[in-house]
């Protein structure tokens, strides 16, 4: 259990994948680095965009830094922008593409990424962009899809671009490259997005499923085709031209997402509409018709946060609808006739990376992985299994400095991994995933927990078991020298002479001071039978012992003995102490210090108490330790205290505590012997 127990809070770690991390920094916070095989030999080289707004530049370096080219990109870029590469033209060398803008004109810069030769840089002009409060109105370019969507061997270039507050542009452009032309798409008013590129009418053309939805200036769009009061179904071919009249959805604010989605041999017409406004909070899935006509619609809650985030696509080839809440992390999966079939938990604030709608896919040694950013307050990438269960995790560089921006590169090597190329602010970082071939030699982690925990388990019994045997032995041993004590206190010498004394009292009928000194030497004796076997007993139980012991004593000496025991208030008597501890010394004291003494008899005993420790002193004013020993016929005198020195080592030893015992021998003003003082210390 125990071994569970540690097993759970320090796992193993048996991943069958390793990662290998490796990290640099970049020179200044305005450049963009971006890893890319331009020339399709297997080995990748740097490309780095100076987002200087006075010479902003383009370059190209080896994995080493050594410098290939660079060149002017004839414009204002922003870091926003995307930058994405791509062989359109199929020359086996990649072109660079990104927005530039010069004034009020926009442009779509193409940069030849040559690298026997320098870099060369055209620019294709877009449109003008107007002034809105007396600035540019501009918004960036997210996102580039390449795809040959006229049968022309050429990959087209689409992306969209959409005025942020003023009345245009809001268009889908396509870059032709066999032709060098740009095509717009019609006027309108919504703002738009390409979703997806995919021929599905099956006549060998591509279309184009623009993701459209309402913004803030409603009203500015009156005049415009296609405004933004409501989202609208639009499909585009080919030839930038609509498929079909678009037609608006009678809600706002909104977002409507058309997309294709496969089951079997058929590809289905699709798409998700979000109602967001403060009273109109819904969420609808529809069928289409070859005609595009709503055939079927189904609602299903929603909340803000919860999104379309794209298609899953399974194995035996149909897909998945995907929506996630970013807040919760919950996906929700629907199939296509939109019945939800699966429901997984991620990480708060992750999102699949899309490729074309779909979520994209890398194979480590020939196992599928899906790839998930991870945008909270723990960025990085998740790769989940084809069960949707998280398996590894590769997390963002930890910048020292502003982050302007991230950004990424994934590619699968030759040797069956995969790699992650991220950029966060000024800190780059290479993840390398494998398959780690020597993976199970993890697993004598977990045996090894549970035969550590088995030994620890014996060892500790062990012990115990040999702390047990020597606490019963100091015990025994403790015991067995206080029954030498008592033995010694209560020896028949002072038993009959007890006895005498009632007697004694009785003949002379003396009986009330008879009945007293039976009913102390009683209290001893049952005091000496009831507290056999115990060690420690109660400081006010010792005090109580020893006082009917001394009253019995001065009964018997006579008026020249007195005692005196001082206890201030601030001594806990329910302190404990080793049995008889005190009745030792003051029996030891009267028997071998005061009896032999002439005239006055005095003993006193003084407890103190501090925070750590208790004080005991028992004083006597007798003839001291040296004539005690002269006038001992057997020659045993002091035995009582060396026994009680004993007792307080062992009981030290017992409750691992520091007990001590100390004697002093007092002297007159003429040097003579006049008595014995014992201190005790009893640590608390």
């Amino acid at each position: 259990m125990l071994g569970l127990l540690m097993a759970i809070i320090f796992p193993a770690d048996y991943s069958k994948y390793k990662i290998v991390y490796r990290s640099e920094r970049i020179s200044g916070n305005d450049k963009k680095v971006f890893l890319q095989d331009v020339n399709h030999d297997g080995t990748y080289e740097k490309i780095i965009i100076n987002y200087d707004e006075i010479m902003p530049r383009i370059g190209i370096r080896t994995i080493d830094d050594k410098v290939f080219g660079e060149a002017s990109l004839k414009g204002i870029i922003k870091p926003e922008d995307a930058v994405a590469f791509c062989d359109v033209n199929h020359d086996a060398i990649d072109e660079a593409y990104t927005i530039s803008r010069r004034g009020d004109s926009v442009f779509l810069s193409i940069s030849e990424l040559y690298l026997s030769t320098n870099i060369s840089v055209k620019t294709k002009f877009l449109f003008s962009i107007f002034e809105v409060n007396g600035k540019l109105d501009y918004t960036p370019v997210s996102e580039f899809f390449f795809k040959d969507i006229n049968q022309d061997s050429y990959l087209e270039v689409v992306f969209s671009y959409n005025a942020l507050y003023s009345l245009q542009p809001r268009r889908i452009i396509v870059y032709e490259p066999k032709k060098d032309i740009i095509i717009l798409s019609p006027l309108a008013g919504v703002k738009s997005n390409v979703f997806e590129i995919t021929d599905y009418n099956g006549d060998g053309y591509s279309e184009i499923f623009v993701l459209n939805g309402t913004s803030e200036n409603l009203n500015d769009t009156n005049s415009i085709p296609y405004h933004d009061y409501t989202p609208w179904l639009m499909i585009l071919d080919h030839n930038m031209h609509f498929v079909t009249q678009p037609w608006p959805f009678s809600v706002k604010p909104a977002t409507f997402f058309p997309f294709t989605i496969q089951y079997k041999d058929t590809l289905f017409l699709a798409g998700y509409l979000i109602a967001f406004g403060p009273n109109n909070l819904s969420s609808s899935m529809f069928h289409f018709t070859n005609d595009f006509k709503i055939s079927e619609r189904q609602d299903i809650t929603f909340y803000p946060g919860l999104y379309l985030r794209g298609l899953l696509k399974l194995k035996n080839g149909n897909d998945l609808l995907c929506l996630i809440d970013d807040k919760s992390g919950e996906m929700l999966l629907y199939d296509y006739t939109f019945t939800l079939v699966k429901r997984i938990r991620l990480e708060p604030n992750s999102t699949p990376v899309t490729e074309n709608k779909y979520f994209k896919k890398v194979t480590i040694k020939g196992k599928s992985f899906y790839v998930f950013q991870s945008h909270g307050t723990n960025p990085g990438f998740l790769l989940l299994d084809e069960f949707l269960q998280q398996v590894i995790r590769i997390d963002y560089p930890a910048s020292t400095e502003k982050e302007t921006f991230t950004h990424y590169k994934i590619y699968e090597t030759n040797n069956g991994g995969v790699n992650f190329y991220i950029q966060s602010g000024n800190k780059l970082v290479e993840a390398s995933i494998s398959y780690d071939f020597f993976w199970f030699l993890n697993l004598w982690y977990y045996p090894a927990y549970f035969v550590l925990m088995l030994c620890l388990v014996f060892l500790l019994q062990y012990l115990l078991k040999q702390r047990l045997e020597q606490r019963r032995k100091i015990e025994n041993e403790i015991l067995s020298l206080q029954l030498k004590s008592t033995l010694a206190q209560l020896d028949p010498h002072f038993t009959f002479n007890a006895m005498n004394m009632i007697s004694s009292l009785i003949a002379t009928n003396r009986r009330e001071e008879a009945n007293n000194y039976l009913l102390q030497f009683s209290k001893i004796m049952r005091a000496t039978v009831i507290e056999g076997e115990k060690i420690m007993i109660p400081l006010k139980q010792e005090l109580t012992f020893v006082q009917d012991y001394l009253a019995m004593q001065q009964f018997r000496i006579g008026s020249d003995f007195e005692y005196h025991v001082r206890i201030p208030e601030n001594v806990n008597s329910s302190l404990v102490v080793p049995k008889r501890i005190i009745h030792t010394h003051v029996e030891n004291a009267i028997k071998h210090g005061l009896m032999h003494k002439e005239g006055n008899k005095q003993l006193s005993i003084a407890i103190a108490q501090s925070e750590k420790d208790l004080y005991i002193e028992v004083t006597d004013n007798g003839i001291g330790r040296e004539e005690a020993q002269k006038m001992s016929p057997y020659k045993n005198t002091g035995q009582g205290m060396k026994i009680a020195s004993q007792i307080l080592n062992l009981t030290g030893n017992l409750t691992r505590k520091k007990y001590t015992q100390e004697i002093f021998d007092l002297k007159n003003d003429e040097g003579n012997a006049a008595g014995t003082k014992i201190v005790l210390r009893i640590e608390l």
